[in-house]
């Protein structure tokens, strides 16, 4: 129940995230299926590219980061969510081993 604060913690549908963060993410808490992913990511000699669902009434920062183990991560985008898909693109890293992506929420 969104109203309910007691169960925010708690995880439905059993697919590793919380029911608040289901909730943030416009997802379906009671559906194992419906979680914020990126799709259709792909990656070429311009650079790395991705969509993703969005929600109404949040802000999502996409970020990246180069190493993990450093704890940096760059803002690369924010988008205002508007029930639609979305696309972003970041260019490649010229001397780093690998990249890295997240999805930060504000509601």
């Amino acid at each position: 129940d969104p109203r309910n604060a007691n169960d925010a913690s708690n995880d439905n549908d059993r697919d590793g995230h919380t029911n608040q963060q289901e909730f943030l993410a416009g997802a379906d808490p009671n559906q194992a299926g419906s979680v914020l992913k990126l799709d259709k990511s792909t990656i070429s000699r311009d650079g790395f590219s991705a969509s993703f669902d969005t929600v109404s009434n949040r802000i999502y920062r996409v970020e990246r980061s180069d190493d993990l183990s450093l704890g940096i991560w760059t803002t690369v985008t924010n988008i205002t969510g508007a029930n639609k898909v979305v696309s972003i693109a970041d260019a490649l890293p010229t001397k780093a081993a690998g990249r890295f992506y997240r999805i930060v929420i504000s509601p």
